[in-house]
């Protein structure tokens, strides 16, 4: 897992400082009229760059330990904040995204954020990226990064070496894409973090 940041501010990065996350995936479900359209952004396998596992590494004085467990804390602390603080609505207002749900729960022994809105225009901060409503199909145009592992989509994808393309049907008013992210060793999970607090809070 590698802590990532998208080259398009736009195209919605959520997670923030120590955070990481394996995979992300968005589907967007356009009106009949292409006028509006619902998003929903998962993020897989949420994680943190505190990648020393203080249970395990017995290498580590007792201080050491707690220090690495406290940040691990503190991580899990920012990540609540990002799905409970009504502050961070306003990186979706500013892309053009209207958040009405916001959540963290466990899936196949991993933890996932998601967030799920609505709106009728993407912004994106570079020209060379776009998400368009084309006569015939619906043409998404992303700037290539060397993070990225691979691309599942349900529509045609095409790659140079600097641009990603993505085109569906016009037809076809679900498109989903998720973008993998290349595995460099250095994170852990947060879904300890989460039981805890899910224990607490049930």
């Amino acid at each position: 897992m590698k802590r990532y940041f998208f080259s398009a501010a736009a195209i919605l990065f959520l997670l923030s400082g120590c955070l990481s996350f394996r995979a992300i995936e968005y589907k967007i479900t356009f009106d009949q009229k292409f006028e509006t359209a619902k998003i929903v952004i998962t993020y897989e396998d949420i994680g943190s760059d505190k990648f020393i596992d203080a249970k395990k590494d017995t290498g580590l004085t007792a201080t050491e330990k707690e220090e690495i467990l406290q940040d691990r804390k503190d991580d899990f602390a920012e990540l609540l904040g990002m799905v409970q603080d009504d502050k961070q609505l306003l990186s979706g207002v500013e892309q053009g995204i209207y958040f009405k749900k916001r959540s963290l729960f466990e899936k196949d022994n991993k933890l996932i954020g998601r967030y799920e809105g609505i709106f009728e225009n993407l912004k994106f901060e570079d020209e060379e990226e776009s998400l368009r409503i084309l006569k015939d199909e619906i043409f998404l145009t992303l700037k290539k990064d060397d993070d990225i592992e691979r691309i599942e989509t349900d529509g045609k994808l095409n790659q140079s070496e600097n641009i990603i393309t993505i085109s569906w049907p016009k037809t076809q008013k679900t498109i989903y894409w998720r973008q993998i992210l290349k595995e460099d060793g250095e994170t852990l999970s947060l879904l300890d973090e989460y039981r805890r607090w899910k224990n607490k809070t049930d």
